[in-house]
């Protein structure tokens, strides 16, 4: 037990503490703190990012697949940017954005299985085609990602 939360983590540590390697300084002296920030800007996540990861390839079957895509874009959009590393962390894993699209696939889940599902191998979202309501969805997406089983 003590080897997994100790001793693993050592070597991390050790090199986050002797700072970035010698090879590596002259390419961040490059930059004034102005350009990172601008860096920092550009990867930060926030939701028109998100929506433009959402593929537009996707071939809806019906018009309860569309409803909820559009409850899925409403939901997005009108997240905060806190909200928004949680969107991501729980559809990809990772608090940032994506290099691939998410893809976003339906399922008939109803009752209390009904529930957003993530595979963040592939950042996929499935979703249930069940909801009636845009505050139904919102809500429930909502309670999905504040879960404590999730928050990690």
């Amino acid at each position: 037990m003590n080897f997994e939360f100790l001793i693993k983590p050592c070597a991390a540590l050790n090199a986050m503490r002797s700072g970035a390697p010698q090879q590596h300084q002259a390419f961040w002296e490059d930059f004034s703190v102005g350009e990172l920030y601008e860096l920092y800007q550009a990867l930060s996540a926030n939701p028109a990012k998100v929506l433009s990861l959402i593929e537009d390839s996707i071939e809806l079957q019906n018009p309860s697949e569309e409803r909820v895509l559009q409850y899925l874009k409403q939901f997005i959009g009108t997240i905060s940017s806190d909200e928004v590393q949680v969107f991501l962390r729980f559809v990809s894993g990772s608090s940032v954005c994506p290099s691939q699209g998410i893809k976003v696939t339906f399922n008939n889940l109803s009752g209390f299985g009904r529930r957003p599902i993530s595979h963040t191998c592939d950042c996929c979202l499935e979703l249930p085609i069940d909801y009636r309501s845009s505050i139904e969805f919102i809500n429930e997406f909502r309670s999905v990602l504040s879960s404590s089983e999730f928050l990690w």
